[in-house]
């Protein structure tokens, strides 16, 4: 065997490896993410998120770690890299920067540890369908 199917034979044990798996994440639910600036209700000394949200939150993040525990993937203290797409059911004007928060929180404890570890968003708003739904993508980058 020759050094160079050795190497091979290396980098093929390393792809298959379960400790140097990336997550890879792709769906989509049936939902708009609710704004949660709009959300937030204060009462008494305290905040108190609407239960549009919290709804919503809880939806995302059992579907998530369904879909963590399916393809063995682990809590990950690395950057991720997270696209989210948003089609809402009508053609008012919303700020789609409004979105973002209530999905990467719904996703901390079950993706990441952390939303502070996204170091690469991007939202995209679906003008062509009018119906309601959240499409998120999730990418774990390389540690350098």
């Amino acid at each position: 065997m020759g050094p160079l199917v050795a190497k091979r034979i290396e980098e093929a044990r390393f792809q298959m490896c379960p400790v140097y798996q990336m997550i890879r994440l792709e769906f989509q639910i049936g939902q708009h993410p609710p704004s949660k600036k709009n959300s937030m209700k204060y009462g008494r000394g305290k905040v108190y998120k609407d239960e549009k949200l919290v709804a919503f939150e809880k939806e995302l993040s059992e579907f998530a770690s369904t879909l963590m525990d399916i393809k063995s993937y682990e809590l990950s203290s690395a950057p991720f890299q997270v696209t989210i797409e948003v089609g809402f059911p009508d053609r008012r004007r919303r700020d789609v920067h409004n979105c973002h928060a209530s999905v990467l929180d719904a996703l901390e404890g079950v993706v990441w540890y952390d939303d502070k570890q996204v170091v690469d968003l991007r939202i995209h708003l679906n003008t062509e369908i009018w119906c309601s739904y959240t499409k998120i993508t999730i990418n774990e980058l390389h540690e350098n």
